[in-house]
């Protein structure tokens, strides 16, 4: 306290005699010094040529363009454009930090700073104005050596730019980072205090990671797999913020299977041209969710990687946590057809043969299910929010077509739940009766017909547009659930 008094009476002492000479200067100017000139410790404000001086109720010009000088003692002639940090403006306790408590703060004190100043955050008083035009927008917490504010005598050249280039295959993936390291202009000499562990979430810089291209390039073809192919520069990625420019209109449903990353190649032999596109799905599973979504019982089926089919254009195929779409330009349907076959081929050597998590596709009962007509869905089953991770097939009746589902829950007590939210939608968008409480129900569900669902286990399941006769086909969706559920 009596240190913190000391240097309170100094600063008064400082003070007055600032403002002495500052009265003396002003009755009587330097020989040297324009009429009109104010000068606050070595800062010169001089009138500019082309600028109309304001007047002061004592008549004397005041200019308003005024530039401080760089050489000021406000900034430190030992690093020319950066605050001095031994200026009696600045906290010798906490460097870098305006001394709220030097007297040259003094809201009652005319003359001095004022904490409501543009120069001073009104939001955050007592610290700089990073918004400031005193400081550089483009590196915040600098002194912008640029602004018509300040002089710019001790200017640098810039740097020159990098001419450096990006790998052809690089071109068109999201940076790694944006972020430029900040260089802070008060930099601390005294230990810092240790920081709050902030608990806000990571920033994610989206982009594909340069990992994942990388292994991602290790599924393309070689040059020359069919006649003079060539794969031409660059390679283009795409994550799930810049998907929807490669395919609008689609993006949401591979998204929806948690896709990870695209590679798309282009490869070309004068005028004819391939294409491979391989989606990463992150798992097995979600790979053979999205490319069932494509798939009809009508295509043209082809045995490549887990299963595959003819497109208007080429193939479309899964093997592993991969989604690949070779698209072919040939004049000639012979040639390309072959050019496409031998791009996915290639392709599918490349991908491993991972199928974890399948065995969900065996949930359902063979008999009398429609081939190639079973779907994998990652979230709402049926259209319904309440059924996740289940699959759903069409079967062949009697009197036309109706459609199993299963879905596991994990636990039991999830089924359960579920078999509860789908029995309230089913009362009351129709009529339901339980057969069982708690573990079967059947009604006529508007939409959706003859309805029956479910529980075993940890599985909820059933079926809609139900023949009448349905009991025969609930009864083998019981015993495939059951055997399942023992596993």
């Amino acid at each position: 306290m009596r240190r913190f008094t000391g240097i309170l009476v100094l600063a008064l002492m400082v003070a007055l005699a600032a403002m002495a000479q500052a009265q003396e200067d002003t009755a009587n100017p330097p020989a040297d010094q324009p009429r009109g000139t104010v000068t606050l410790k070595g800062i010169d404000f001089g009138a500019t040529a082309d600028a109309a001086p304001d007047v002061d109720s004592s008549g004397e010009a005041v200019s308003i363009d005024a530039q401080p000088s760089i050489e000021s003692t406000l900034i430190d002639g030992d690093n020319d454009e950066q605050l001095d940090l031994e200026s009696t403006l600045l906290d010798p306790d906490d460097r870098g930090q305006l001394d709220l408590e030097s007297t040259l703060l003094d809201p009652d004190d005319r003359g001095q700073l004022d904490l409501e100043s543009t120069l001073l955050d009104p939001d955050d008083r007592g610290q700089l104005d990073l918004e400031s035009t005193l400081l550089d927008p483009d590196d915040r917490g600098q002194l912008d050596l640029e602004s018509t504010l300040i002089e710019p005598v001790f200017g640098e050249e810039p740097a020159a730019e990098s001419t450096e280039e990006t790998p052809a295959w690089d071109e068109e993936a999201s940076a790694e980072s944006t972020s430029e390291t900040e260089q802070p202009s008060m930099e601390s000499t005294e230990a810092a205090e240790p920081s709050v562990e902030s608990t806000e979430a990571p920033v994610v810089v989206p982009g594909v990671p340069l990992d994942e291209r990388k292994a991602l390039l290790d599924y393309l073809p070689t040059d020359g797999f069919y006649g003079n192919l060539t794969l031409q520069s660059p390679v283009r990625f795409y994550d799930s913020t810049s998907l929807y420019e490669y395919i609008d209109g689609q993006a949401e449903g591979f998204i929806a299977y948690r896709f990870q990353a695209l590679e798309s190649a282009t490869y070309t032999d004068g005028d004819n041209s391939v294409v491979v596109d391989v989606y990463d799905m992150e798992r097995p599973l979600q790979a053979f969710g999205l490319y069932s979504t494509f798939r009809a019982p009508t295509n043209d089926f082809v045995d490549i990687g887990l299963q595959g089919f003819k497109t208007s254009e080429g193939y479309m195929f899964c093997k592993g946590s991969m989604v690949v779409k070779i698209s072919a330009d040939y004049p000639e349907e012979t040639s390309l057809w072959d050019a496409a076959k031998a791009a996915a081929d290639a392709v599918a050597r490349r991908v491993t043969d991972n199928r974890e998590g399948l065995e969900i596709l065996d949930l359902l009962p063979k008999e009398d299910m429609v081939p190639n007509s079973l779907k994998y869905y990652l979230t709402a089953a049926l259209g319904q929010s309440f059924l996740n991770n289940g699959v759903v097939a069409e079967y062949q009746t009697p009197t036309g077509t109706a459609r199993l589902f299963a879905c596991d829950m994990g636990v039991s007590q999830a089924a359960t739940k579920a078999y509860g939210d789908y029995l309230a939608f089913a009362a009351g968008s129709g009529n339901a009766a339980e057969i069982e409480k708690g573990v079967e129900f059947s009604g006529d569900v508007k939409y959706y017909g003859q309805t029956v669902v479910l529980v075993v286990g940890r599985f909820v399941a059933g079926g809609v547009g139900l023949p009448t006769d349905w009991q025969p086909l609930i009864t083998r969706l019981k015993d495939s659930l059951t055997r399942s559920a023992a596993k």
